[in-house]
């Protein structure tokens, strides 16, 4: 980016250069203007060379023959010597105010793009400063101004200096719309600076000049979860892919764990079955066997609970907890059958019980209860044989 502008600002450059070569000596007139022919003819190589012939005694003949030199190194991939050349120009410090300006200002950008950010900075701070001093009569154009403030900007943003860069973006605000770089910039520098709810209304102006990139939906998304604003960070993801992104796999797990939050558990257990590894990875089929269940969807959380059981027989308890609550007796009594063999046999007869009391099976249900009785003694044991037996005495009657 910033290297496209310095082209930009050189070609200015070297008109206003081939107009004011006037007011160097003749012989190095002449010498400029042939090299800014052969620059034009695409000759740059011949141009340099015919530039770094030039010994020029008087000052302003050094500080313009190093301004144009400076901007031909630039062009020529040299970036070392086109800053030498562009500092030995600013520092004789000769040239017309508007010249001085201008070549500072090739310089600072030249040293940013170089990553030679607190140099730049340097150049960038006395160019604001020069500006603003009315004597000096030097004359910007709105793109200039947009163009300083935007790179002041951009030097504290590589300075990590948050506030500066907040404070900047203002001033060029003042100058135009911001679009994504800079946006960008006051997006990271907010977070940075934990302005969580401007980071929001920033992130929403970026959303609206690029919808199609999933990282400001994902990012609007965390930012609303961080403001415990869940339901808007569940539907912001839900826009995403409204709008035609596809999540990926993070992003579909963190919808999931929001509509669990959220109390929609269908919905969280739809979201989990969309990511690849759903149906082989014991943690995730557990969760989707529970958000079935909290959702009372018995048939598909049976499902869920069947796949763990022949995984890990463990989960046959699960699995028969389910089938009872879907009345489907006899494939429960089969689960907790199996689940006895994984040390389970108290719970599995407790449970039991309750399969063979809605079946209406009292004797067998009492027996269950003597056995869990027996293994583990409990109050709910008791309470379970003294109810049985009220019940098996009654139906005698």
């Amino acid at each position: 980016m910033i290297r496209a502008v310095l082209l930009i600002l050189c070609v200015c450059g070297l008109a206003a250069q081939q107009l004011s070569a006037q007011e160097l000596n003749r012989k190095n007139a002449e010498l400029v203007l042939r090299a800014f022919q052969l620059q034009q003819e695409g000759e740059l190589g011949k141009a340099i060379d015919q530039l770094e012939q030039l010994s020029p005694s008087a000052s302003y003949d050094q500080a313009y023959v190093a301004r144009v030199l400076g901007d031909y190194y630039w062009r020529d991939d040299q970036p070392a010597l086109a800053i030498a050349k562009l500092s030995e120009s600013v520092e004789l410090n000769v040239l017309a105010p508007q010249q001085a300006w201008e070549t500072r200002n090739m310089l600072a950008e030249i040293l940013l793009n170089e990553q030679q950010v607190e140099a730049a900075l340097k150049h960038f701070d006395i160019l604001v400063s020069r500006a603003s001093q009315p004597e000096l009569t030097i004359v910007l154009s709105p793109s200039q101004w947009q163009r300083l403030r935007n790179n002041l900007a951009y030097v504290y943003y590589q300075l990590q200096d948050w506030p500066s860069v907040l404070e900047q973006l203002a001033e060029l605000e003042k100058l135009q719309s911001l679009d994504i770089n800079p946006l960008t910039m006051r997006f990271v520098a907010q977070v940075q600076l934990k302005q969580l709810k401007a980071a929001i209304e920033t992130n929403k102006a970026l959303l609206a000049l690029a919808p199609e990139t999933l990282r400001w939906w994902q990012q609007l998304s965390a930012l609303y979860s961080q403001t415990q604003q869940h339901q808007k960070a569940l539907s912001t993801l839900v826009s995403a892919e409204r709008s035609g992104l596809s999540l990926g796999q993070h992003l579909l797990k963190h919808k999931a764990q929001l509509y669990a939050y959220l109390q929609v558990p269908e919905k969280a257990a739809m979201a989990y079955a969309q990511l690849d590894n759903a149906g082989s990875d014991l943690q995730l089929l557990k969760r989707q066997a529970q958000l079935w269940q909290q959702a009372r969807e018995w048939q598909h959380s049976a499902d869920y609970w069947q796949k763990l059981a022949q995984q890990e027989p463990k989960y046959n308890l699960q699995l028969a907890r389910v089938l009872l609550l879907n009345k489907q007796y006899s494939q429960a009594i089969k689960a907790l059958n199996l689940a006895k063999q994984e040390g389970q046999e108290a719970k599995a007869q407790l449970l039991l019980v309750e399969v063979l009391v809605e079946t209406k099976d009292y004797q067998q249900a009492y027996n269950a209860a003597q056995r869990a009785h027996s293994i583990e003694q409990s109050k709910q044991t008791e309470r379970w044989l003294e109810y049985l037996s009220a019940l098996i005495a009654e139906s005698e009657v």
